[in-house]
């Protein structure tokens, strides 16, 4: 049973490395709200480009690619502000090699096993991995087995909590790429503090998408969410690696990524393509995982989530789970926001009528949403509620403030979130970074759920 916040609502001030920001306070929800940037972050240019809403329409669950493979055995910046408590557990490597030199990236990390994928130019069958432990001398290589563009190898039987080094060869020749190999990090145990980060929107403008994974990667995260809209048309093959994948290349290299369909990933005249390039768990449109002592809940708010659906059947199920019930935090995560200030208007109907009593009957912690283009943090009901989509899409101005009484903090600026999970000591903290590093909201802290 949920405890209840941490003297609800409690903001600490953050003394930064370089400089002393102010904090301001937590507004309870009845109260009047103020536009507000904290610290030294200032407001983009009202004159910046507002696109105009669009629909969210529902198509079909494309197929999964899969492939089989066979193994055989051959013989780190530092970030400019301090965070409040710094995480203890140890984070990879931060990558060192020139942009987009990372083929490979990583997908569903558990504390014995990771997914890891790359993609070849042609369809290969020869395209190879091998990984090993950080400072040891003996790889263990697999290959494919089948001819195809995606390849998705999972590494099983690993140790948990333990670092790992992997090159990829592209053609299945002595060229490893990248000569220096990345790493990865599987999963803690259920008491040890670790980082995650949250953002999302990227599409469009990747110079901007770049600047925000730079920011990210020194705040060195040990698993990264994406609320949707990772491209602007989904189902336009090229647009992925211009707008995504060449801008977070390094990042995704080092840091296991779980993705959130939003309504851009339908957009366009192709297959959707987010099916080929991500293989998150179970049927890869929603799905719940347990990292340390939290636990995941992803949704898909393009879809049907009415009662007796297929989805909301699921989520019902999810929330009955023992790996719910035993976290010492439940965090969910879809791309439409339920409570917004921004100019998305309509979209959050549904989410309110149907998922919203679902969270407050089942002890939700935060929800992290993306689609208005900014940074909001709502509060209703012991339930906070995020909107982190400033990751490279042009921003949205909040012309519906009237329409939100929920809302308490409002920046229309590019930015990510982090979450530090502090296990062993039952709190967990959020702060909200622009891409400067300056402190935008938070830190807010949320004592753990579970009785002691």
């Amino acid at each position: 049973m949920k405890k209840g916040l941490f003297s609800t609502g409690l903001i600490f001030l953050l003394t930064l490395a370089s400089s002393c920001h102010p904090i301001f306070p937590l507004l309870p929800p009845e109260s009047t709200i103020r536009l507000f940037a904290p610290g030294t972050a200032t407001m983009p240019p009202e004159t910046l480009k507002v696109e105009e809403n669009l629909p969210s329409p529902t198509f079909p669950l494309e197929p999964t690619l899969t492939a089989s493979a066979t193994e055989t055995q051959t013989h780190t910046p530092v970030p400019s502000v301090t965070p409040t408590i710094p995480p203890t557990q140890t984070h990879s490597p931060t990558p060192t090699q020139p942009l987009n030199q990372y083929n490979a990236y990583l997908q569903k990390v558990t504390r014995e096993s990771i997914t890891i994928m790359w993609e070849t130019p042609d369809r290969y069958s020869w395209s190879k991995l091998r990984y090993r432990l950080m400072g040891d001398t003996t790889w263990i290589e697999k290959s494919f087995l089948e001819k195809t563009k995606f390849h998705e190898i999972p590494l099983q039987g690993l140790i948990p909590d333990t670092t790992y080094e992997y090159q990829v060869s592209m053609d299945g020749s002595g060229q490893w790429s990248p000569s220096w190999p990345a790493v990865f990090t599987t999963a803690p145990d259920a008491i040890q503090t670790f980082r995650a980060v949250v953002y999302g929107d990227s599409r469009t403008r990747s110079d901007v998408h770049r600047e925000v994974i730079e920011s990210i990667t020194k705040n060195e995260p040990d698993i990264l969410f994406h609320t949707g809209d990772f491209v602007e048309y989904g189902k336009n093959y090229q647009g992925w690696d211009i707008e995504f994948f060449h801008p977070a290349a390094d990042l995704l290299a080092y840091v296991p990524l779980y993705p959130v369909i939003g309504n851009h990933e339908y957009n366009g005249e192709e297959r959707m393509w987010y099916y080929d390039f991500f293989s998150p768990p179970g049927n890869e449109e929603w799905y719940a995982f347990t990292y340390g002592c939290a636990r995941f809940v992803i949704l898909d708010s393009n879809f049907n989530f009415k009662p007796k659906g297929e989805q909301y059947t699921w989520l019902v199920e999810e929330f009955q789970s023992s790996g719910y019930a035993n976290s010492k935090w439940q965090i969910v995560l879809f791309h439409h926001p339920p409570y917004t200030s921004g100019s998305h208007r309509g979209d959050e109907v549904p989410v309110t009528d149907y998922l919203v009593p679902l969270f407050e009957e089942n002890d939700v912690d935060m929800v992290f949403s993306g689609h208005n283009h900014h940074y909001e943090r709502s509060f209703k009901d012991g339930i906070y509620y995020i909107v982190t989509a400033g990751g490279g899409a042009w921003l949205y101005a909040f012309n519906n403030v009237d329409l939100n009484p929920y809302s308490q903090v409002r920046n229309k600026i590019y930015h990510h979130t982090t979450l530090d999970f502090y296990c062993s000591d039952d709190y967990l903290e959020l702060n909200a970074w622009d891409t400067s590093l300056n402190l935008i909201d938070g830190p807010v802290i949320l004592e753990s759920q579970i009785e002691k």
